[in-house]
């Protein structure tokens, strides 16, 4: 119970164990769940997290889109939106791809001169 008195001491209050006038349970052995609890937490998010550093960088690639999946506007100006281009591999449209992966796929890293 909550607040017994201390008969032998005489001192006024100690607390007992178990729940508190707030429902909590203030004995030691929640106070380990909780400390463990807490430990456990900071640990999966320190480990869960990602730096911007291990994010491969990207690069435009030209050549590689298909039709209406490109990123941006076409280097030849012939439209000014992603998803707007015409026909698939145009040498004007460009796809963001991991750097180092276009040539591989087929594409320039260098966009063509304007018609």
């Amino acid at each position: 119970m909550p607040g017994t008195r201390d008969a032998a001491a005489g001192l006024g209050y100690k607390e007992a164990p178990g729940p508190g006038p707030s429902g909590i349970d203030r004995s030691p052995m929640n106070k380990q769940r909780i400390v463990s609890s807490a430990l456990a937490s900071l640990l999966a998010t320190v480990a869960g997290t990602t730096h911007a550093d291990d994010k491969p960088a990207h690069e435009k690639c030209y050549g590689v889109a298909k039709a209406g999946q490109n990123d941006c506007a076409s280097a030849r100006g012939t439209h000014s939106c992603a998803g707007q281009a015409k026909g698939d591999d145009d040498a004007g449209d460009w796809k963001s791809v991991v750097r180092g992966t276009c040539e591989k796929m087929g594409g320039s890293t260098t966009p063509p001169a304007k018609r």
